[in-house]
């Protein structure tokens, strides 16, 4: 008898601090989807010049975005490093190219929707097209266009 009240006091000391310890926090659990400041109020998007491409993105991403790229860069110029000391080593010929960091440059933030960020895209893509077609370097030769030195009057 002692020993089984021995067993069930030991249990209810051992179960009782688990129970009663969540019920003392005195910080209520923050919400995810509480905003914390203005930028969570009002997300904003960005256009950025990724390379040759131009990409959409939400403004929080940028960093994320520019990380990843110095890592892909890192990555890729210790493999070049390497590739070249072994060459190296070894007396060989080595012709690759060293790795060059991807550009990134922001062309426009501040924009509301990615709708909208997307637009700006198109819009700025039609306007190099059309600047790249109306742009002509031969121009067709006239009368008055006859090149001016010394030679026959």
């Amino acid at each position: 008898m002692i020993a089984l009240t021995r067993l069930l006091l030991g249990a209810a000391c051992a179960i009782l601090p688990v129970l009663v310890l969540p019920a003392q926090d005195a910080k209520p659990p923050a919400k995810a989807d509480a905003p914390q400041g203005e930028k969570a109020k009002d997300p904003t998007f960005v256009v950025a010049m990724v390379g040759a491409d131009m990409k959409a993105m939400a403004a929080t991403e940028v960093d994320a975005k520019k990380k990843a790229l110095a890592d892909e860069f890192k990555k890729a110029h210790e493999a070049w490093q390497a590739d070249k000391k072994a060459a190296e080593a070894k007396k060989a010929k080595f012709d690759a190219k060293e790795p060059v960091q991807t550009a990134f440059e922001i062309k426009k933030d501040g924009l509301k929707t990615m709708d909208e960020a997307n637009a700006w895209i198109k819009e700025a893509q039609a306007k190099a097209k059309g600047d790249s077609k109306g742009k002509t370097d031969d121009k067709p030769k006239g009368k008055d266009d006859k090149p001016k030195g010394k030679g026959k009057v």
